[in-house]
């Protein structure tokens, strides 16, 4: 199989290789939860909590035994939560809460306990067919959550700063009150 489309260095794998992680199910966005915003708080704290950091449009990668998106809980990687400048739900995968972290503002995202000596940053579209489908989405829907508040710190409206509401599905100008999603 051609290895066109990998990044340097990278040879494609089959996805059905056996891995000693097990690979996440599809993720169950439950838009209703998006809501309770104490539920959302509580979720931070919990152990099982899984975070999805991204920098800068980029994932956090591990290429040994294969490679694996970073995907690590609350309890082995809690300290990233204060590191983040934006927090997004993003849903449930086997019943336990799931975020995305933008680590952009980090000088050296690479450096933090967390993921030093396991992680490389790299682009999920070079990526992406290394990965089960499910995790590759994943990685793709924090990405994609991430740079839209990135990019949309203002509000059209009223042009003051947004802030988020519903797990950070939906931006509020704070002058306007008008919602964005």
């Amino acid at each position: 199989e051609s290895d066109a489309g990998c990044a340097p260095g990278v040879e494609r794998t089959h996805s059905a290789a056996v891995s000693e992680r097990e690979h996440l199910p599809r993720i169950d966005r439950v838009e209703h939860l998006r809501k309770d915003t104490a539920r959302l708080m509580a979720a931070l704290d919990a152990p099982a909590t899984l975070l999805v950091p991204v920098y800068r449009d980029k994932n956090f990668f591990t290429r040994e035994p294969e490679t694996q998106a970073v995907i690590p809980t609350v309890k082995d990687a809690s300290s990233l939560i204060d590191r983040a400048s934006e927090i997004v739900w993003l849903g449930t995968v086997r019943g336990a809460d799931c975020f995305g972290l933008d680590l952009s503002e980090l000088p050296e995202p690479l450096a933090h306990p967390a993921l030093a000596e396991k992680a490389e940053l790299l682009d999920l579209r070079m990526m992406g067919g290394l990965l089960p489908t499910a995790e590759a989405e994943l990685l793709a829907y924090a990405r994609g959550l991430l740079h839209w508040h990135r990019s949309h710190r203002h509000c059209g409206s009223c042009g003051a700063l947004t802030k988020p509401r519903e797990g950070g599905h939906v931006q509020i100008g704070r002058a306007s009150g008008r919602e964005r999603v």
